[in-house]
């Protein structure tokens, strides 16, 4: 952004690779891509893993804007990966109970208790729905609903989504902060919601402002999703599995010593040797 030539309350907005909603006190700014909605929408769910897009009624793209199809995409996509239920897993808790559970923890008991008991300090694991896969899920269906959405039918998608997330732990992650998943047999069904999901914390700033005057922004960087759709491509007409043609290529440099790091964007592992 820079001032208008010959106007001091004028300014240039120049879009780059970015698309989406910046949302401003009486001012909604829609960054719109050159392709057509819909062939964004493909890319989309084609570069999370998804075998087509949740998204497919031609009307939709006339009817809404991006980033309502964006939450439209997601909502089908979490809607199906919780289909059989919740994904459930095992976290490591620490409380005071009035019997032995797990491991106790005499340094805790000793210092709290002066040895005294019950009640006990224990550590031990729990069987739950909130582990850090359906905390992200719950946290982008969150984050979606609080931009300016104008189609009902949207935010009633959003809210079907979220409703079997009851025992989930509401929270918020940093742009800068997303964490990555290991993905296994057990959670694979999660994957196209989970990379979507990341995509979309990953590109909602942070609210800013006080009161009833805040700002908002949605951008999409469209360089990472097209870089997403190539590597999946290739992927697939290669044959290649993720550990031969993985998202990221192992630590590389160019240098004997190692200080010069070499990024590159495809990488090919034949044998375990890159070739």
């Amino acid at each position: 952004m820079k001032p208008t030539v010959g106007f001091e309350d004028r300014y240039d907005l120049t879009p780059d690779q970015r698309i989406g909603l910046i949302g401003l006190p009486g001012l909604t700014i829609e960054i719109r891509p050159k392709a057509p909605i819909s062939n964004v929408v493909f890319l989309l769910s084609y570069a999370c893993g998804a075998a087509k897009p949740d998204v497919e009624e031609p009307q939709l793209a006339q009817e809404h804007g991006l980033v309502e199809l964006i939450a439209l995409l997601l909502s089908g996509m979490v809607k199906r990966a919780t289909r059989r239920g919740l994904l459930n897993g095992y976290i490591t808790e620490e409380d005071s109970l009035q019997a032995p559970r797990g491991r106790i923890l005499f340094d805790s008991q000793l210092r709290r208790r002066l040895g005294l008991a019950p009640p006990i300090e224990v550590r031990h694991d729990v069987f739950t729905p909130d582990v850090l896969e359906n905390r992200l899920l719950l946290a982008a269906l969150d984050r979606l609903g609080q931009l300016r959405l104008r189609s009902q039918r949207v935010r009633k998608e959003l809210n079907g989504a979220r409703r079997v997330f009851g025992a989930v732990s509401a929270c918020r992650f940093s742009p800068s902060h997303v964490p990555d998943i290991v993905f296994t047999r057990l959670n694979g069904h999660y994957r196209p919601a989970l990379t979507l999901a990341s995509l979309v914390l990953r590109s909602i700033s942070a609210q800013l402002g006080s009161g009833s005057s805040h700002a908002s922004a949605f951008l999409i960087d469209m360089n990472v999703v097209f870089e997403q759709f190539v590597r999946i491509a290739l992927r697939e007409a290669l044959g290649a599995s993720r550990q031969s043609f993985p998202d990221e290529a192992p630590k590389l440099h160019l240098d004997v010593s190692e200080q010069v790091r070499l990024r590159p964007d495809l990488c090919l592992i034949d044998r375990g040797r890159i070739a």
